[in-house]
């Protein structure tokens, strides 16, 4: 008690000369004093006589505890992130009203997202069926609002409430034809009608689509049906006029010109039977006896169904358990997996125990920093057990340049952790001998696709990190937007969103248009954060993702900091969100800061 009755007396004089400084004076909506150290309401409501004041502050500084106040020792944050972090409660007060009041804040679509009364965008943030406010949800549309530029910290204005429910019929609409193409896809041959080069011919219109792909099953079931259904809705007027669908052939060409397309009148769809009775497509379907369809698409896509594996697996077995593919893609995956070992010293066979194998790496990555000064480094890993295959490396590229590897592979797979260290041995290797971060994607995807043969897709990051002229450039194939941070910068959170889809869904040709590589001027002060998947892939124990809204709430929360408070609040607020259950993805974050002469180091949780 004496200890307490000391820290008390001892604070008790910091709080009373320290009462008119700003840091001590920011309020929420007028009367809830924030705590400097721990940025959280310490007094509802704040007395308006500086005795009741200053009893009131020692209560939460001592009695509470502040988490943040170290015996007096702790260190109070900057002026800036308190007024952020008063503007956000204040904002969070605001929507909760709007929220009970304004129907152009209560409307959802059929999957259950909101939508923006300011943008008019759909969110990733889902409500409750029974339309429940959760706290989480709350926290996340003040997350959204907060960022949102139509917003434009209050000064925006709300759209129509009958312009947003046009957007969301138009939406629901689009989801439910999307379903339809896909179930059409699958089930009926006219649908699946392209040219030479593999690209999708309307059977209503006899277009052809360039845009959309058709020369991979994985390509068709998973991008095709969106921009079918997109097309569907706006330009097929043969469509909206309720046409059936025609069988479209190509017919002959004058020199120099393509080839024309030919309708020819529908017919109905007959099995080759082989003398056997004939039977319908769904019958076929349940029997699982699909070689009656003369259809190579058909029979690759239910082959894989009889078999038992998911789409989007890494091992996708065969009807027969020993078929001689299955077995020569497992060997070759083993083959891979050996030139990995034999070319990383340590590779994947792991001495120590899964920790002591992370800090190594934070550490290797950390003297290769160390090598360009004026920046800060700090390698962040929180790994799953058994590790998923979530990987950032950080090499060197010559004088003054650094390169900043980051991925992983989509999906639980158990087999995901082998096919990330192909990928992550490939990007090494190409990045080696080519400076375009988008040619090494590119370089990667073909060899990578030609080996997984759409089995499993690889989410990566390659960027380029230039000393001399402060420049980063960074190209991504799937992976989350890398974050830039200054308070000095307007605005002061920025997603460096740049084209490219995951690697192994598309053998080349789209995937080399999409992928492009940005160069970004840095300033002093500027934090970058480069994360994989895995980082918002983390779920609690109510089996709750954290999701993009909430890993940038904290990047923007502790992002004015240096690169590592930064990584050490992200740390210990992963450490939180997981606790009580086993990571099932690997969680790894770089974040790069502009300094005068700052050191890199490493860490990790």
């Amino acid at each position: 008690m004496a200890v307490f009755g000391n820290l008390r007396a001892r604070l008790k004089k910091r709080v009373q000369t320290s009462l008119d400084e700003p840091q001590w004076t920011v309020l929420v909506n007028g009367k809830g004093w924030l705590c400097p150290f721990c940025a959280h309401v310490g007094v509802e409501a704040l007395p308006q006589d500086e005795k009741g004041r200053v009893e009131a502050i020692l209560d939460h500084l001592v009695d509470a505890p502040c988490p943040d106040v170290h015996l007096g020792e702790g260190t109070l944050r900057p002026l800036a992130e308190l007024k952020r972090e008063a503007s956000f409660r204040e904002l969070r007060r605001k929507i909760k009203k709007e929220l009970g009041r304004n129907q152009a804040w209560q409307l959802v679509d059929q999957r259950r997202r909101w939508y923006c009364p300011f943008c008019g965008d759909a969110t990733e943030i889902e409500v409750p069926d029974d339309g429940s406010m959760t706290e989480q949800v709350l926290r996340d549309l003040c997350i959204h609002v907060e960022g949102c530029r139509s917003y434009a910290r209050g000064k925006g204005t709300e759209k129509p409430v009958e312009e947003l429910r046009a957007t969301i019929k138009s939406s629901n609409r689009e989801r439910k034809l999307m379903d339809d193409v896909r179930r059409k896809l699958e089930g009926d041959p006219l649908w699946r009608q392209k040219d030479p080069k593999a690209r999708w011919v309307c059977p209503f219109c006899s277009k052809v689509l360039e845009h959309i792909d058709l020369s991979t099953t994985v390509v068709m079931f998973e991008n095709a049906p969106r921009l079918i259904a997109q097309h569907l809705l706006q330009p097929c007027e043969p469509w909206k006029q309720g046409k059936q669908p025609q069988r479209v052939t190509l017919g002959p060409s004058p020199r120099g010109t393509d080839r024309i397309l030919r309708v020819e009148p529908q017919t109905p769809l007959k099995a080759q039977t082989n003398g056997k009775p004939a039977r319908t497509f769904k019958e076929l379907g349940s029997s699982g006896d699909f070689d009656l369809i003369d259809d190579p698409e058909v029979k690759k896509l239910t082959a894989s169904s009889r078999g038992g594996a998911k789409r989007g697996s890494s091992v996708i077995k065969a009807a027969q358990p020993d078929s001689s593919a299955s077995v020569e893609w497992r060997r070759e995956i083993e083959r891979e997996l050996a030139a990995v070992r034999q070319q990383v010293p340590g590779g994947l066979e792991y001495s120590g125990s899964l920790e002591d194998t992370v800090q190594a790496e934070a550490r290797d990555a950390a003297r290769v920093a160390e090598e360009l000064p004026g920046f800060e480094l700090r390698v962040l890993v929180k790994p799953a057990r058994p590790a998923r295959g979530d990987f950032v490396e950080v090499i060197r590229l010559g004088q003054n340049h650094l390169g900043i590897l980051a991925g992983g592979v989509s999906g639980e797979d158990p087999e995901g952790a082998l096919v990330a260290a192909m990928a992550r041995n490939l990007m090494r290797i190409h990045a080696r001998t080519e400076r375009d971060p988008a040619q090494v994607l590119r370089n990667v995807n073909a060899e990578v696709f030609q080996d997984l043969e759409a089995r499993t897709f690889v989410a990566a990051l390659y960027a380029v990190l230039d000393g001399t002229r402060r420049t980063i450039t960074i190209a991504r194939a799937g992976i989350a937007p890398p974050a830039l941070i200054n308070p000095r910068r307007q605005p002061p959170f920025t997603l460096l969103e740049t084209e490219g889809m995951v690697m192994g869904i598309d053998k080349g040709p789209i995937f080399d248009r999409t992928i492009v590589a940005r160069p970004i001027e840095l300033a002093p002060g500027d934090l970058l954060v480069l994360a994989t998947n895995g980082v918002v892939e983390l779920k609690n124990r109510n089996r709750d993702e954290l999701g993009l809204e909430r890993f940038h709430q904290t990047l923007r929360r502790y992002g004015g900091h240096e690169a590592e408070y930064l990584t050490a609040k992200v740390g210990q607020f992963l450490e939180d969100f997981t606790k009580e259950t086993e990571p099932a993805f690997d969680a790894c974050l770089v974040a790069v800061k502009l300094t005068e002469g700052a050191k890199a180091v490493a860490q990790t949780t």
